[in-house]
């Protein structure tokens, strides 16, 4: 009972003992709790700890994947409802932590074991930054490449929305940033949204992509949006 008890008590980080065994990767002791009290382990693993994370979205951070799997395995429809969660400040989806971590082998894992609902996220959003915002922000192409061949139809949606505040879609803050790599990925994967976007203007300045690569001196992006 004392041992059961224990695995949903925090530290001073908020965080519990399943949420410390994944980050750092004992898995051996995520097997060992899930088996002795699966009701609990189930409870554990979503709830957030430190700076809001759960297990299994500290997991995806640390990138491993073998965790990912066991609580796959104990809580899957837990599991699944986590992967819909909208993205917020603080609250991240499971892909959006993976993007944003550069995370691929969590990336691979979580279409692995939910592609129905790793599709969805894709696109899935509270205040506008989508996986996709973030992977065209910090010009994470690999992340980028990957979303667009797994979750075509909603990578090209995710393409067209703005974040809340800024209104700012991918396109915008790729070319504020300097990311032509990312820029050219969207455009070969989403040209009919990319297209639209040069149009829209952020809520800032009213600055469209096209003035942002501009404003900046990003030649060689002017071109790629110009052809």
């Amino acid at each position: 009972f004392e041992f059961k008890r224990e695995m949903c008590l925090k530290n001073q980080d908020k965080s519990n003992p399943v949420y410390l065994a994944a980050k750092t990767g004992n898995n051996e002791a995520l097997e060992f709790m899930a088996q002795s009290a699966p009701e609990i382990f189930k409870k554990a693993a979503f709830d957030t700890g430190y700076e809001r994370y759960s297990a299994l979205k500290i997991a995806v951070q640390k990138n491993n994947k073998d965790a990912l799997k066991i609580f796959y395995k104990y809580a899957p429809d837990e599991f699944k409802k986590d992967m819909l969660s909208d993205d917020s400040w603080g609250d991240n989806s499971p892909l959006a932590v993976a993007v944003e971590f550069n995370s691929m082998d969590s990336m691979k894992t979580l279409f692995e074991l939910c592609p129905d609902e790793f599709i969805t996220s894709v696109s899935n959003h509270k205040y506008g930054t989508t996986p996709v915002y973030i992977a065209a922000e910090s010009d994470n192409t690999e992340a980028i490449q990957y979303m667009a061949k797994n979750a075509p139809e909603q990578f090209k949606k995710a393409v067209l929305i703005p974040r809340f505040g800024s209104k700012q879609t991918p396109v915008h803050i790729a070319a504020k940033n300097g990311n032509f790599n990312s820029i050219k990925l969207i455009k070969d994967c989403a040209k009919d949204e990319f297209k639209k976007t040069l149009t829209q203007k952020d809520k800032s300045w009213n600055n469209t992509p096209v003035m942002l690569a501009a404003e900046n001196d990003y030649d060689n992006i002017l071109l790629l949006m110009a052809d």
